[in-house]
């Protein structure tokens, strides 16, 4: 799902109405102590990295990118993929 700008949404009447601006979207660290954990994010471009908050700490994860096309890869649910940015 790209930026997404002027998708519907429903008033309380039940007329559908744009929302400006991208909408939030998840994004799911791979790999790591930090594995499965999802976040939202409202960004779009979506940030190259991130930093993902562990059992012991944080830990850094990077933005996977397809390597045909350059978009960022997502995975079956439709989630950003992040995964261990390494040492």
């Amino acid at each position: 799902m790209l930026s997404v700008v002027g998708t519907p949404a429903r008033r309380r009447d039940g007329r559908l109405v744009p929302v400006p601006g991208p909408l939030p979207q998840t994004a799911r660290a791979y790999c790591g102590p930090a594995h499965q954990t999802a976040w939202r994010s409202a960004e779009w471009p979506p940030p190259e990295s991130a930093e993902v908050a562990t059992a012991t700490g944080t830990e850094c994860y990077r933005l996977v990118h397809c390597p045909l096309t350059g978009v960022p890869a997502r995975d079956r649910r439709g989630a950003l993929v992040y995964v261990p940015a390494g040492p």
